[in-house]
This record gives structure tokens, sequence and C-alpha cells, in this order.
């Protein structure tokens, strides 16, 4: 419970380790995402493997039982989005198979188990980080990375590609859909932000350049400005039309990995490779709060609707 910091239910215990979770529209189920460790924990953290099944649990949280089906999964599920009607989630893996499912029934509609064949060079943290879900405002179309270099944007009724892949020379670290769902920003390793029009597939100016990887990307909510966290240690806000900064850069003593606005876009919230977690007056470029020391490097950072 966010107002009192205790908790909501009962205790859910998973039969494996949690690799993410996530409510669906309605809030009344959760979605959890899970594996088997491959080895004893080293520290607070534990091994796993993209190679190996993984699962995927749904809870009816308020009474700490499982609703519906265990459903398993070829490779490891890492990122998930739910629609904000239907109780629809779409979830993704580490080898790049996606999944639809429908939470009120608890049955999967749609089941696409071609992976992808990622670069297995990545850290297990990429795999994580470089598997993104997210649907439209309405819900008739989600977007998704499963290899890492290309976004494909899917109708939500058939799964079907309402045009051709969006590419990226490099890795793709982040995606973000302004808030009418007519734009995507996306966030990657070779220096750029790119603004795509989710009408046409098309880019709708140059790319943005920064001096080392864009780890995260976001909209404000007039869709006027983009944010972006990168690996210079940087935070950066721009005019994505005129490609300008429109603030003083807010600077991390580590590579930034993810940041998102919050109050009304009045301030920033960053995370960043030293474990440490900050907010920022992004107009002014300056702290507003202490920073928050964190147990673990941050491989994302998301923010409660009322801030």
């Amino acid at each position: 419970d966010c107002q009192t910091a205790q908790p909501a239910g009962p205790m859910l215990r998973s039969k494996g380790m949690i690799l993410g979770a996530t409510f669906n529209a309605d809030g009344d189920r959760l979605v959890a995402l899970c594996t088997s460790p491959t080895g004893e924990p080293t520290g607070s953290a534990a091994p796993w493997s993209p190679n190996q099944p993984g699962w995927i649990e749904q809870w009816d949280w308020a009474q700490g039982r499982l609703a519906g089906a265990v459903v398993e999964t070829p490779s490891p599920p890492v990122a998930v989005a739910a629609a904000p009607k239907d109780g629809l989630v779409v979830v993704v893996c580490a080898l790049g198979e996606f999944l639809l499912i429908d939470t009120v029934t608890g049955l999967v509609q749609k089941d696409f188990t071609d992976g992808k064949s990622p670069n297995h060079s990545f850290l297990l943290g990429m795999f994580v980080r470089c598997r993104k879900a997210e649907f439209s405002p309405r819900g008739d179309f989600f977007a998704i990375i499963r290899d890492e270099r290309n976004v494909e944007v899917r109708n939500t009724t058939n799964c079907e590609l309402r045009y051709p892949e969006l590419n990226q020379p490099g890795q793709c670290f982040d995606m973000r859909m302004s808030p009418d769902g007519s734009l995507l920003a996306t966030a990657s390793v070779d220096k750029q932000l790119r603004i795509w029009d989710l009408a046409t597939g098309e880019m709708k100016v140059p790319p943005i350049e920064h001096p080392d990887w864009v780890f995260s990307a976001e909209f404000t909510a007039d869709g006027r400005y983009v944010l972006t966290a990168c690996r210079d240690h940087r935070l950066r806000v721009w005019d994505w039309k005129t490609g300008r900064q429109v603030c003083p850069e807010m600077v991390h003593a580590d590579e930034v990995f993810s940041a998102r606005f919050l109050y009304e876009d009045r301030l920033i919230a960053a995370a960043s490779r030293d474990r440490i977690a900050r907010v920022w007056e992004w107009r002014t470029g300056r702290p507003v709060t202490r920073s928050f020391g964190l147990q673990m490097q941050p491989y994302g950072t998301d923010v409660h609707e009322n801030g």
C-alpha cells in the first residue's frame, strides 16, 4: 500500500526466481515472470540462463493465490506489458518468443515461439534490458523488442505486423510511446535517439546524436520533449522536432541506466550504475532530493501515477 507502506495482501510465494511482474489493467491480477536459478546465489543475486525454460504465474494478489494455470515458456520470460482494457498482457522471453495472455480467463491467446536467437555474448542484464513491451493507449496495437535491434509493432487482434520492423543499427535498449500513441522513441547503443511515426513506421526526424550509448527515452505528457539517459553519466531533455536540448544537462557519477518524468513532468527520477537514484528539477538541472542508495545496480525506473 503506497500510503501506509504496509503489504496490501498476503505474501506471494513463487516456486522459482522472479524476473519481473506487472498488474493487469483492472489491478486484480499480478502477472509474474519466473525461471529457475542455475546455481547458488552470489551476494543478493542468483544466476540464471537464457537457454532454460521459464514460466508465467498469474496471481489473485489480494487473496494470495494463483489464478489460472501456470503458463510454461521456452525460455525465461523477461518483459511484460498490460493492455489498458480486456485483461490482456504481452510477455517477451529471453530468446525472443512472445505470448499474448488473457488474464481474465488465464488462457494463452497467441503463442509465438519462433525464437530470434539473440547474441549470446550478452550479459544476463542485457537480456532483461533489451526485451521490451508496451501497448498503445487504446490497446489496439503493441510494440515489442525481442531481437536487440528491431522494434515490432503488431495489431492486438491478430498479432500481425502493422509494417516492417523498425530497424536500429545498434542494440535497442529502450522504447517508449508518446502518451497519445502516435510516436515511438527508441534509445540504442549506436548513440542515437530516434522518433518514429507509429502510423507509417517511418522516422519523423533525423536521429538525434549522443556522445555515448543511450539507455533510456521517454516523452513528456504533451509529446513535445523527450528525456534521455546516457552512458556518459548525463540526462538530457530534447525538443525532438529541432534536435536541440532545452535545459542544462543533469550529471550523475556513473552511467545512467534509466530515467522517468514525474509530477506532471516537473521532475525527473533517475537511477545510475553506481547504485544511486536521484530526483531532478529538469528545467534548472538541479537535484531536489538527496541521493538514494540502492542495494544492487538498477536496470529500470518507474513512477506511480501520483508521483
